[in-house]
C-alpha cells in the first residue's frame, strides 16, 4: 500500500469468536503550524463516541493518510470489581452468556476497539501545551474501564521518516484529529484494553505503559511536512479531560467481567513502551552510524594532523603569506625564491601632477634581509595550537623584513620630480684639483618631494596590508638641511690633514735609510665627506681600505727591495762562462705592514704629524748560470743577430720574426769582419779603443760596447757621422754603427746572444 492509500474503517468489531481482528486504520500525525512538527503527546485522554456518529472530515483534506505507529501490547491489569460497560460493542461482539460465578474465567481472545474523536488543533504551541497538561492528569488518575459499544484495531503510527510497529495481538485505541487548514489528519495509536467473549475486558495498567520511543517534533516536522497556519477553532481541552475511574474491588487475577449497565469508559493514551518487534530501530541504528561516523571523522582527523605535522616539517604551514603572497608549503629555498622574486619584481607606481614614474627596489633604497624574512615564514605558527596552525583558512601574513635608505629615497625623488633649477640643495665640499684644496659649494632654498606617502606605501607593501597602487606626490618649499657655515667647517678640516707630515722607514740611517712619506694627493684620494641631514653637519673620515691598500703597496716599493739573483751564461758549444747578464742584488722584505697602516690612520684621524719605524730584514741573492735559449726556428723565438757583409745590414731577429735593421761599416779588405757564428761575450757601455799599430795609432772613446769574436765588436762610431761612412769597408774588423743604433742594439742583446756573420 502506498502512503497516500488508507484502508477504510472498520464499520463493525472483528469476530470475537474467531479471534480475527479487524482491518487496521491509520492517519497521518497532526503538524503544529508554527513549527512544521508533528504534534503527538506523550499522553492524551480521549473522550470515546458512538460508534454511530460520523467520522471527522476536514475541509480540504486528503481522502486518506499515512499509517500510524504501532504500539507493543500492555500487561493485563488486575481489578476487584469490574467496571459495567453503558455501551454496546457492536455486532454482537459481547453477546456470549457470561460463565458461571464459581467457574475460574478463562482470558477472552484480543478485539478491537476503535476511538475515533473527533479533534480541531490551535497553533503549535498552544496545543502542545494543553496536550501536555491533559497527559500529566492522566497520569495521576486511576484507569478508565473501557466501553462496551466500542471496537478494538491495532493502528500503526508513521513520522514519514521512521516506524515503530506494535504487536499484532495489542489492543489500542486510536485518536483521530483533523486540520481544516492542511486537510491533514493525525492517528496516534493508544493501548486499549482487551475483551473477551464473555463481556469482559482488563484495565489499563498505567504503570506498566511506557512511552516506547519518544518523537522528536522538530525533526517528524524537518523531515514530512512543512509548517502551515491552521484556520480551524482551537482544540477543546473538555475533549481531553478524563472523568473519574472508580477503584477496583474485583478478584486479584483473572479477566474482569463487563457489567451492561456499566457508565461510559474514557480511554487513557499513555506512554508508550520500548516495541520488542524484532526489527532494528531506525533511531538507534542512526545513533550508531552517527557514532561511527564521528569515529572515521576522529581516526581521519588524526590521520590527516600526522600527515600535515611530517609534511610540514621545515616547510611554511597552510595559511602563511608573505607580503600578501601564497608561501603554503614552501621548502626554505622555495620561500628565499619568492622573497627575492617579490624584491626584484616590485614596481611601485608615482605619480605627481602629469609626472608618472615606476620607481625599484634601488630607486627607493629598499633593502630586504631574505633570511631573517625566510625565519619568520617557516616560525609564523609557532607557539598556534594544530587547529589554527594548520588551518588555511586561518591565515598568517608575515612581514618583509626590510629597511630603507631616506637619503637615497628622497635623492631619487627630488631628482625625478623636481626640476634642477628648482630643486634644494644642500652645501657640499669637493676637491679642486687645480689649487689642490677642498672647496665649498654653497647651499639653496628649493622645492622638495615629500616622501612620507612613499615609505607608508612601501611599509604596507612589505606588512601585506595593501598593494602596489599608484602613490600620489606632492610638493613644498625646502630648506637646505645642510648650510654653508656647516660645509666650511668640513672643508678647513680637510684642507689641514693634506698639510701633515705622515713618515713610514726602515729606521736606518745615511744611505741604509729607505722611507715613504704620504703625499696631498692621497690624503685628498683618502678623504670621505658625508653629509649628515639630521645633524645638518658634513663628517670627514677616511677610507681606511685605500690606505691599507697604498700604504702596502708604497711602503714594499719604496722601503722594500726584490731580491736579483746573479745569472751568467755559458757558451753553447764551449760551456765556457761568457759573462753574467743579470747582476745580483740583495733583498729587504717588511716584515710587519701592521704598523705603518695603523699608523697613517692614527695620524690622520688626529691631525697630526707622524713617523713610523716598520722592520725589515734582508735576503741575500743567489748565483746562477746556464745556456742562452735556442728556439730560433720559432716566430718570437730567441734573439740572435744577422751580419750581411755584403748589404752591410745588420738585423735584429726574435726567432723567426725581424726586429730591426740597420746599415753599418765593417772591415776593410786588410781587416775584414770574419764570419761564423759566435755570441757576444762581454758589453761595455763606455770604452776608449786604442789602436796600437806605430804606422795608425789612435785612442778613440766609444759606447754601446758589445765583444762577439774576441776583439771584434759592435759600438757606436761618432767620427764616421760627418763624412756619413755607412754601408762601406773601412773598419778595423768591427762593426761600426751610429750611436742611436748602437744604443738598440747594446740594450736588447743580452750576453749569450748568437751572431751570425755571413755574405
Amino acid at each position: 500500500m502506498s502512503d497516500d492509500q488508507v484502508p477504510e474503517r472498520p464499520q463493525s468489531a472483528p469476530d470475537l469468536d474467531s479471534g480475527a481482528a479487524g482491518p487496521a486504520s491509520a492517519y497521518p500525525p497532526a503538524v503544529a503550524p508554527e513549527t512544521g512538527a508533528s504534534v503527538v503527546p506523550d499522553s492524551v485522554i480521549v473522550t470515546p463516541k458512538p460508534a454511530d456518529w460520523p467520522a471527522a472530515v476536514v475541509p480540504g483534506a486528503p481522502a486518506e493518510a499515512t499509517p500510524s505507529l504501532e504500539r507493543p501490547p500492555a500487561p493485563p491489569a488486575v481489578v476487584s470489581e469490574p467496571p459495567v460497560l453503558a455501551q454496546t460493542v457492536p455486532s454482537g461482539a459481547l453477546d456470549q452468556p457470561l460463565p458461571p460465578a464459581d467457574q475460574p474465567l478463562v482470558p477472552p481472545a484480543p478485539i478491537e476497539v476503535t476511538y475515533e474523536v473527533e479533534a480541531t488543533y490551535q497553533p503549535a504551541s498552544v496545543a502542545l501545551t494543553e496536550a501536555s497538561a491533559a497527559a500529566d492528569q492522566a497520569l495521576t488518575e486511576p484507569s478508565a474501564a473501557v466501553g462496551s459499544d466500542q471496537s478494538v484495531v491495532d493502528s500503526p503510527i508513521t513520522d514519514g521518516s521512521r516506524a515503530e510497529t506494535l504487536s499484532e495481538n495489542e489492543p489500542t485505541a486510536e485518536v483521530e484529529v483533523s486540520s481544516a487548514a492542511e486537510g491533514t489528519g493525525m492517528a496516534a495509536a493508544v493501548p486499549a484494553p482487551e475483551a473477551d467473549p464473555g463481556g469482559l475486558v482488563d484495565p489499563v495498567d498505567l504503570d506498566e505503559t511506557v512511552l516506547a520511543d519518544p518523537i522528536d517534533l522538530t525533526e517528524t516536522a524537518q523531515s514530512q511536512i512543512a509548517p502551515v497556519e491552521p484556520t480551524v477553532p482551537a482544540l477543546d481541552p473538555s475533549l481531553f479531560r478524563p472523568d473519574p475511574v472508580q477503584p477496583s474491588t474485583g478478584p486479584a487475577d483473572g479477566p474482569v467481567p463487563v457489567r451492561p449497565d456499566a457508565p461510559p469508559a474514557r480511554a487513557v493514551a499513555t506512554p508508550l513502551q520500548p516495541a520488542r518487534s524484532t526489527a532494528a530501530k531506525p533511531r538507534h541504528r542512526g545513533r550508531l552510524a552517527a557514532l561511527i561516523a564521528l569515529l572515521v571523522v576522529a581516526l581521519a582527523a588524526g590521520g590527516g594532523a600526522v600527515f600535515a605535522s611530517r609534511h610540514f616539517v621545515d616547510r611554511a604551514k597552510p595559511g602563511v603569506t608573505i607580503a600578501a603572497v601564497g608561501v603554503t608549503g614552501q621548502d626554505a629555498a622555495q620561500l628565499r625564491q619568492t622573497v627575492e622574486r617579490l624584491v626584484a619584481e616590485l614596481r611601485l607606481p608615482l605619480v605627481l601632477g602629469r609626472t608618472e614614474a615606476q620607481a625599484g627596489s634601488r630607486d627607493l633604497g629598499l633593502t630586504v634581509d631574505v633570511d631573517q624574512t625566510v625565519a619568520q615564514a617557516l616560525a609564523a605558527t609557532a607557539g598556534r595550537p594544530f587547529w589554527t596552525a594548520y588551518n588555511p583558512f586561518w591565515k598568517k601574513p608575515v612581514a618583509l623584513v626590510h629597511s630603507l635608505d631616506s637619503e637615497r629615497l628622497q635623492t631619487f625623488l627630488n631628482q625625478r620630480f623636481v626640476d634642477a633649477n628648482q630643486a634644494t640643495a644642500d652645501a657640499s665640499v669637493v676637491f679642486d684639483e687645480a689649487s689642490g684644496r677642498f672647496q665649498v659649494q654653497a647651499s639653496k632654498v628649493g622645492v622638495g618631494v615629500d616622501a612620507g606617502p612613499v615609505i607608508e606605501a612601501l611599509r604596507g607593501w612589505a606588512e601585506g596590508s595593501r598593494g602596489l597602487a599608484p602613490v600620489k606626490l606632492s610638493t613644498a618649499i625646502e630648506q637646505p638641511r645642510v648650510g654653508d657655515a656647516a660645509a666650511q667647517a668640513a672643508a678647513d678640516q680637510a684642507n689641514g690633514r693634506l698639510g701633515l707630515t705622515i713618515v713610514v722607514d726602515n729606521g736606518a740611517s745615511g744611505d741604509r735609510r729607505r722611507a715613504y712619506q704620504v703625499s696631498p694627493a692621497e690624503v685628498a684620494a683618502w678623504t670621505v665627506l658625508t653629509p649628515d641631514p639630521d645633524s645638518g653637519q658634513i663628517l670627514v673620515s677616511y677610507d681606511q681600505a685605500k690606505i691599507a691598500a697604498e700604504v702596502t703597496a708604497q711602503v714594499n716599493e719604496q722601503i722594500g727591495r726584490p731580491v736579483v739573483n746573479e745569472f751568467k751564461v755559458l757558451h753553447p758549444a764551449t760551456r765556457a762562462k761568457l759573462g753574467v747578464t743579470r747582476a745580483g742584488q740583495d733583498g729587504i722584505v717588511v716584515t710587519d705592514l701592521g704598523p705603518a697602516v695603523a699608523g697613517v690612520q692614527e695620524a690622520l684621524a688626529a691631525g697630526q704629524d707622524r713617523t713610523v719605524t716598520v722592520p725589515t730584514e734582508t735576503v741575500p741573492y743567489q748565483r746562477e748560470e746556464g745556456l742562452p735559449p735556442d728556439n730560433y726556428g720559432d716566430p718570437n723565438g730567441a734573439k740572435w743577430i744577422d751580419v750581411n757583409l755584403t748589404t752591410h745590414i745588420v738585423t735584429l731577429f726574435e726567432g723567426t720574426t725581424p726586429i730591426n735593421s740597420f746599415l753599418v761599416t765593417t772591415g776593410a779588405p786588410s781587416s775584414r769582419t770574419r764570419t761564423g757564428v759566435n755570441y757576444i761575450r762581454e758589453k761595455y757601455e763606455h770604452q776608449v779603443m786604442v789602436n796600437r799599430d806605430p804606422d795608425d795609432y789612435y785612442e778613440l772613446p766609444t759606447d754601446w760596447v758589445a765583444y762577439f769574436d774576441g776583439g771584434i765588436a759592435f759600438h757606436s762610431a761618432p767620427w764616421r757621422i760627418a763624412r756619413n761612412e755607412w754601408g762601406y769597408n773601412l773598419s778595423h774588423g768591427c762593426v761600426n754603427m751610429k750611436p742611436e743604433h748602437a744604443d738598440i742594439l747594446w740594450h736588447w742583446a743580452p750576453l749569450g746572444t748568437k751572431v751570425d756573420v755571413h755574405y
